[in-house]
């Protein structure tokens, strides 16, 4: 599997649309992925981005219950 890095265009093309600090407080606090320096840009392991959303859905259809 090879391992894709989106940066915050991909995670706003998956829908999230969290500003720089949001994701910062909520990458700190555990509940979103922590970004991956390269050179001077960041990004985000898509996979665990997909996760991510996937642990929404899940809580949703919890709640849902």
């Amino acid at each position: 599997m090879a391992v894709r890095i989106i940066d915050k265009d991909g995670l706003k093309a998956k829908g999230i649309n969290l500003n720089d600090s949001t994701i910062w407080r909520k990458a700190k606090a555990g509940q979103f992925p922590k970004a991956v320096k390269i050179g001077n840009r960041r990004g985000w392991l898509e996979h665990e981005v997909d996760q991510y959303i996937e642990s929404l859905i899940a809580a949703r259809d919890v709640v849902a219950a």
